[in-house]
């Protein structure tokens, strides 16, 4: 009896699968567990592992196309088994509610693995827009045109992060292990969940409904990756202690280099924050909100600058914070005191542990 090859359900939110890339063609030798296949969510790019080995005896789901969880994509079994010849064809349904629709005709005819590495012609190199690239790409687009641009502000400010810098010292200096060092960036996250529980509008969302105040602080990590960017999301970051936000992010962020992330992990972020500071060379960015979400929190590097202190000129570490808001939801005003009372956390860390 040939394996079914399946759509995958990669998380609890999972409804369906596009298909990016056959890796294998028809009458190819298959080895159980390697990779089979390449798969997109709305979230994410996942290589799909075969079932059981033997040979690939039909490839029923075409590139390009979307497909519900548990729909059977292919075969795989041995050279003189039959497959199976009454396959219901999925069809992209416009229906409102998102539901997949049927009918009752065969599969349209497999087609042949598309490229995978780059395409050479005799000036330029065109790679093709798709995985994880093609995913970031829509979640932008959709940001742009669901969030009209004129309500969207940015502020700027830069801020002393040396008594940051001296708390992170302390906490860090029985730590032989580098890897274990708790980072700027994880701190900011921990003083960033402490200001959202401060300031609950900048944790909402706008719907047809009304005004939507999350009661969990799900904070999104914008993280750029070779491909493209995904944001996994640490939850209830607020009620959690430093040591146990800093050992998920740490380990969020190694499923993300990985691959191993799941919709799961980067799914009901309801603030995100995006970390520029470990490139060095940006200071203050606007950034593109997250929709539904309504502010997104920019960190650029830190920098030594010379700044008047009580009337004295002193060199300090300065880094750049920026929070981008939608004003149909947040005023400047408040966007303005949620930046402050970061600042002022950044200012006694300890504050935000207790």
């Amino acid at each position: 009896m040939p394996y079914e090859i399946l759509m995958p359900k990669l998380g609890l939110t999972m409804k369906t699968g596009t298909i990016v890339n056959w890796l294998k063609s028809e009458g190819d030798q298959i080895i159980k567990k390697n990779p089979l296949l390449e798969i997109e969510t709305e979230k994410l790019s996942y290589s799909v592992e075969s079932p059981a080995t033997g040979i690939l005896l039909k490839i029923l789901a075409v590139v390009g196309e979307k497909y519900p969880v548990s729909t059977i994509l292919g075969y795989i079994g041995q050279p003189d088994e039959v497959v199976p010849d009454n396959h219901m064809d999925y069809k992209q349904g416009s229906n409102p509610e998102g539901q997949a629709s049927y009918s009752e005709s065969a599969y349209p005819p497999s087609s042949a693995p598309q490229p995978h590495n780059s395409v050479l012609t005799p000036s330029v190199t065109i790679t093709p827009y798709k995985g994880l690239r093609r995913s970031v790409g829509n979640s932008m687009s959709k940001a742009w045109t669901t969030i009209p641009t004129i309500p969207v502000v940015t502020h700027h400010v830069s801020c002393d992060a040396g008594k940051l810098i001296n708390f992170l010292t302390m906490l860090n200096a029985d730590i032989s292990d580098k890897n274990e060092h708790t980072t700027i960036g994880e701190l900011i996250l921990k003083l960033t969940a402490t200001a959202i529980s401060m300031t609950p509008i900048i944790n909402s969302s706008l719907t047809d409904k009304g005004l939507l105040i999350h009661e969990c602080v799900n904070i999104g990590m914008a993280m750029a990756l070779g491909d493209g960017l995904v944001i996994p999301v640490i939850r209830d970051a607020d009620k959690k202690d430093l040591l146990t936000l800093c050992n998920e992010a740490k380990a969020l962020v190694s499923h993300a280099i990985s691959g191993t992330l799941t919709p799961d992990d980067c799914h009901g972020a309801t603030f995100t924050v995006s970390n520029l500071g470990d490139f060095d060379s940006v200071d203050n960015f606007s950034s593109i909100i997250n929709p539904p979400q309504a502010a997104i929190l920019g960190i650029g590097r830190v920098t030594e600058s010379v700044v008047p202190i009580e009337g004295e000129i002193m060199i300090r570490p300065m880094i750049g914070l920026s929070i981008t808001y939608d004003h149909r939801i947040i005023d400047g005003a408040t966007a303005a005191k949620f930046i402050n009372t970061i600042m002022a956390l950044m200012d006694n860390p300890l504050r935000s542990l207790l």
